[in-house]
């Protein structure tokens, strides 16, 4: 697999820019800075939404513009609970239901878990939170983030998309694939490794991301040999691109913008390894 082109993982780099909003006052803010050097263009759109709400902050600003993410949103709700603000939202997010807990940042983990999303159960740990057993894995990215910025004094360590990346090993190479996150539900789905009940049952949040992802997915199986007009939805897009480029169909998929949101080079990507 040809690794130019491969994206950074969001999550991890939305964790790293908010361990430096905590504590980059000690550590002289350098993933602020190291990102601040970086083309805008080539980052996730949600890693720029990270970094825009880190530029607010460092500036004394209280106007956040969140963009679409709904990981930046929440983990700002949690930094600034009970502060006076104000929210920027994208289009899109500004169409999702996402409920803040009133004193969020005052909630155990344990209760945090509970709230059906572990994003702010995700910032909790990098506040300083105590971790607890059983935690679900984008809880346990947090708690090896904290550790690695720590040991590393703030500085910037990368790390490319896990996920996309496993997706990506198993749409060129083959062999088993097991979903073993949300995020990994479009492409299974397209590529028929796993049923709509599966995914409802593990991960009802499904419902609620950038569009229905569980109906869409329905919708989408359907019709890979025709021209698919799908929602703004960065994972439903590229899981779509790469079910067709597998069948050997020419891509016919409208939004390919979209998939921005995680992977601004996904197109140049899938032509270079092609």
């Amino acid at each position: 697999m040809k690794k130019e082109k491969l994206p950074l993982s969001k999550s991890w780099a939305i964790r790293m820019i908010f361990l430096d909003i905590f504590y980059g006052v000690r550590t002289g803010y350098k993933v602020i800075n190291y990102f601040k050097k970086q083309n805008k263009k080539d980052l996730a759109e949600d890693i720029n939404a990270a970094l825009q709400v880190a530029k607010c902050y460092l500036s004394g600003k209280k106007i956040y513009n969140v963009g679409n993410s709904g990981t930046v949103l929440r983990f700002l709700a949690y930094f600034l609970d009970n502060k006076n603000f104000k929210l920027i939202k994208g289009k899109q997010l500004s169409k999702r239901k996402i409920n803040i807990p009133e004193n969020v940042s005052r909630i155990s983990l344990a209760r945090l878990l509970k709230l059906g999303t572990s994003q702010f159960a995700s910032v909790a740990i990098l506040a300083g939170a105590k971790p607890i057993k059983n935690l679900p894995p984008k809880c346990k990215l947090s708690v090896k983030a904290r550790k690695i910025y720590f040991k590393n004094k703030g500085r910037w360590i990368p790390k490319n998309d896990e996920v996309i990346v496993r997706q990506l090993n198993h749409f060129l190479y083959g062999g088993k694939f097991k979903p073993l996150i949300a995020e990994d539900y479009c492409y299974a789905r397209a590529f028929n490794l796993i049923t709509y009940t599966e995914g409802k049952h593990k991960w009802p949040e499904l419902v609620n991301h950038e569009c229905n992802r569980l109906k869409v997915m329905e919708e989408v199986c359907k019709n890979f040999d025709r021209s698919i007009n799908v929602p703004d939805d960065h994972r439903v897009v590229m899981a779509v691109a790469l079910r067709q480029k597998y069948l050997g169909l020419s891509i016919r998929v409208n939004n390919k913008k979209c998939v921005s949101k995680s992977w601004p080079q996904f197109w140049k990507w899938l032509k270079m390894n092609s």
